[in-house]
């Protein structure tokens, strides 16, 4: 078993650090990747949306000529607002990196399309929502577009309550709408990226950054799942986030990604991009487990699938914007 120190702050975008005694088990090439790690930026600028706002919370137009040029200089670690408004979708900038997808070895719930465990590499910086998508900002979409579906909340409430009840379709609907309201390029998160984004810059050294975890005993103080959610969803960004301000990857819903689904690791592109067949309604990849799951299911590496017209309570998504 690994011997280690986790260190990590909810308010310094840096990567985890460990100091670890390596057992023969894991990959031998840790140590080169290790070497080849570079920090992200820790003193990046965090700025939020101005006060230019309509009676429904958003813009008069797309975005201000000043907010415009504001987020065209990304620099990673900034926060920012996807466009001007009270109910806007908060991103964060994640950096290029490398790290290992897939089942820990030692993980005993490790299934077979968890595997095998690759190294993967997202080749640019990218913007990725704080959290998934709320009830609160789906209703700025719904407000501009009428016949957008209309989510049930389940009887537990909207607002900063993650929308549920949405399928792939809805979700990719959400964002082609929110590229031509802001002339961004928005989009899901490819299976590769949101695990890349889950871990943080941290080497997969153990089933969860805390640790092994092996009783899943500390799941409740990151997730809001089975046993701690009182069998409804929770409001987002109240338990803490990863070192990237990224909070609810694990827990509350589990989030749909661009991804049709494979049975293996093998198939996933290396370099961050979505794994995509031209059949239409073949399965997409859902991930992060959710309020009603079990820790086994409530485990970064976990993969689910279901096809793209289902709408479920368990099931929300997040959004990534692609960079100039």
């Amino acid at each position: 078993m690994i011997n280690k120190s986790f260190h990590s702050t909810i308010t310094d975008f840096a990567v985890v650090q460990f100091t670890e005694q390596v057992p023969e088990l894991f990959l031998p090439d840790f140590e080169s990747y290790l070497a080849s790690l570079s920090r992200v930026q820790q003193d990046t600028p965090i700025y939020y949306g101005g006060p230019n706002e309509s009676q429904h919370g958003m813009s008069n137009n797309l975005l201000d000529k000043n907010a415009q040029m504001e987020i065209e200089q990304f620099q990673v670690g900034q926060i920012f607002p996807a466009f001007q408004s009270e109910h806007s979708p908060r991103m964060v900038v994640l950096p290029a990196g490398e790290f290992f997808m897939g089942a820990h070895p030692l993980d005993p719930d490790a299934q077979p399309n968890e595997m095998p465990r690759r190294l993967m590499s997202i080749h640019k910086p990218f913007a990725v929502s704080l959290t998934p998508i709320t009830f609160d900002e789906w209703s700025v979409y719904a407000q501009q577009e009428t016949s957008s579906h209309k989510p049930h909340d389940s009887g537990w409430g909207r607002g900063r309550r993650p929308v549920s009840n949405v399928s792939w379709y809805d979700a990719n609907a959400y964002v082609t709408w929110l590229s031509i309201y802001t002339g961004k390029k928005f989009r899901l998160l490819s299976e590769v990226e949101w695990e890349f984004a889950f871990w943080a810059g941290q080497v997969q050294q153990a089933r969860y950054p805390w640790g092994d975890d092996l009783s899943a005993s500390a799941l409740k103080n990151f997730a809001w799942y089975q046993k701690n959610s009182g069998g409804k969803t929770q409001l987002v960004g109240t338990l803490p986030s990863n070192p990237w301000h990224l909070h609810d990857l694990l827990g509350n819903v589990s989030e749909w990604v661009q991804d049709h689904y494979t049975a293996n690791l093998l198939d996933l592109p290396t370099g961050g991009e979505a794994y995509q067949l031209p059949q239409r309604h073949m399965n997409r990849v859902i991930r992060g487990g959710a309020w009603l799951d079990a820790a086994r299911n409530v485990r970064p590496s976990h993969r689910e699938s279901s096809f793209a017209e289902h709408r479920s309570y368990k099931t929300g998504f997040r959004i990534a914007m692609t960079l100039p």
